[in-house]
């Protein structure tokens, strides 16, 4: 596939038009035993098998179920467009004033997955927007270094980068909303990517040799000390934190194929976040390629930090293989929940969920407390626009940045802000 068809392919599958798991794919043989890398010339999955190991409910979809679905009324704020790589998704400061995005040449999936061949992008650059009810402008950055690219999280500080090095290392940085010095948070000789923070500032991230499987999951403090779990027989991707920073969810490839596992952070010593115990595991996939790892979690937003009088929930959002919609795992529940049918992307806001789907932004209640996990009455659904924009919840738990790709021009990505009245 050529760079512009893989960029129209990816643009597309940010709308959520062809995110969906099923279809053929092209298996090479794998690196090592754990995560082996696909061809992604296609939509990952045709295969995934049933839950073999679950922990709790697993719900599934009622086919013959009715649904109220409503239209309602919310301010909403256009913000313009910007460009954008066609591949990832830019990230948002906490209080909704920045934005920080990917433009130029997309890297390589080698490179998106932190796969052992990935090089160094070429032509991949980072641009920093101020979000302003006239539209973006642009706001001046320092050059950074060729490989460097857009991160998974971001705080008050700044956003994260990881830097694809020639030495086949791979550092992780933050970059200031204002533009300035990076601040080179990993460095090493190791492979470290998919970083993210806790809302307590903790930093969370894999960690592989050059060329080896990321074996270690890290739980890096803010004075530099680690907290190191091994994916004993396997290897992690993708984490992600809790809302309330009391645990962290990630992918492990095993010997059958993907799983979920949830880690307790256990903060018993103040200022000494270390792991603790495993709250549950699921088998997910039986396909365990990079792939799928990150598609599962490519559009779902992190944590924002710690505020004060605003709620935070034990649950986890992601892409589940297995039925093609956005689930919850659902710590409080002790299941997974399914979310609005065809959702490829979900964020927690009020008292339920925000869902992007190629029709358009849905808001449903919280399936746990609508009463959706027993699959016999589906909660009401409402439509806040009709473009599939993916939400982004600021910090205050109210506004909400929308974005999604433009209906005519795949380079470009509409943004939008939700606006509720106090």
């Amino acid at each position: 596939m050529s760079h512009a068809g893989q960029r129209r392919r990816v643009a597309i599958t940010l709308a959520g038009l062809c995110l969906v798991f099923a279809g053929c794919v092209t298996e090479r043989a794998p690196n090592k035993p754990g995560l082996t890398y696909r061809d992604p010339a296609a939509p990952v999955g045709g295969g995934s098998a049933p839950l073999a190991i679950p922990s709790g409910p697993i719900a599934t979809p009622a086919p013959n179920a009715s649904t109220l679905t409503s239209r309602v009324q919310v301010p909403i704020v256009p913000l313009g467009q910007v460009v954008y790589d066609g591949q990832v998704l830019p990230l948002v400061s906490p209080d909704g004033r920045t934005l920080a995005v990917q433009q130029g040449e997309s890297p390589s999936w080698s490179a998106l997955v932190a796969a052992p061949d990935a090089v160094p992008p070429v032509g991949t650059r980072l641009a920093i927007y101020a979000l302003n009810d006239t539209g973006p402008a642009p706001i001046g950055m320092i050059e950074l270094p060729e490989g460097v690219i857009l991160g998974r999280g971001a705080d008050d500080r700044g956003f994260l980068v990881e830097w694809l090095r020639e030495d086949s290392s791979r550092w992780i940085g933050r970059v200031p909303w204002t533009g300035g010095n990076v601040d080179w948070l990993v460095k090493g000789v190791a492979v470290c990517a998919h970083a993210v923070f806790t809302p307590q500032g903790e930093l969370v991230f894999t960690r592989a040799t050059a060329g080896g499987e990321a074996v270690e999951l890290v739980l890096r403090r803010g004075d530099g000390g680690e907290s190191v779990r091994r994916a004993a027989g396997g290897a992690y991707a993708m984490p992600q934190a809790s809302d309330d920073g009391s645990s962290v969810f990630v992918l492990r490839a095993g010997s059958t194929g993907l799983e979920i596992e949830v880690l307790r952070i256990r903060r018993d010593i103040p200022d000494r976040a270390e792991w603790g115990a495993v709250l549950t595991r699921r088998a997910i996939a039986a396909r365990a390629d990079r792939e799928t790892a990150y598609q599962i979690m490519a559009a779902v937003q992190g944590p924002m930090p710690t505020r004060t009088g605003i709620e935070r929930s034990r649950s986890f959002a992601f892409l589940e293989p297995a039925i093609g919609r956005m689930a919850i795992l659902d710590l409080d529940a002790g299941g997974t929940l399914p979310l609005v049918e065809s959702s490829f992307a979900a964020a927690r806001w009020q008292e339920g969920y925000l869902c992007a789907t190629p029709k358009g932004l849905i808001y449903t209640p919280s399936p746990r407390t609508s009463g959706v996990h027993d699959s016999t009455r589906p909660p009401p659904l409402a439509t806040i626009v009709d473009w599939p924009a993916i939400p982004r919840v600021l910090a205050d738990g109210r506004r909400v940045i929308l974005v999604g790709p433009s209906p005519t021009r795949p380079e470009m990505l509409t943004l939008a802000r939700i606006e509720p009245s106090e």
